[in-house]
């Protein structure tokens, strides 16, 4: 019966670093496809020099509001790697009680 619990331990720990590295990953790519700078000014043609120096104008300000959003994520994220070696912490620390508690049965 201790194995099963341990089994479902793991496998739920383990479909838990697959959603939280999912998400990581979606945020992060989410960041890389909004940045102004490669989604707009890199496809405005160069020849035109009107649209270019608009849109360039324009990107300006949008780049503003993408630093500031990057900004965010980063003040997010800064606890990330102490609450993920945290939370291996926890699960080892768990699974090392049950077995010392199993061993003396």
């Amino acid at each position: 019966m201790i194995e099963s619990t341990i089994e479902e331990q793991v496998k739920e720990a383990f479909l838990e670093a697959q959603l939280i590295d999912k998400k990581i990953e979606s945020a992060l790519r989410y960041m890389e496809n909004m940045n102004p700078v490669e989604r707009i000014l890199k496809t405005v043609d160069p020849q035109d020099e009107q649209l270019r120096k608009a849109t360039q104008e324009r990107v300006q300000i949008m780049m503003q509001s993408w630093l500031q959003t990057y900004d965010n994520v980063l003040s997010e994220g800064k606890d990330l790697p102490k609450d993920l070696m945290g939370s291996a912490a926890d699960l080892a620390r768990k699974t090392r009680k049950r077995n010392s508690g199993s061993s003396v049965e």
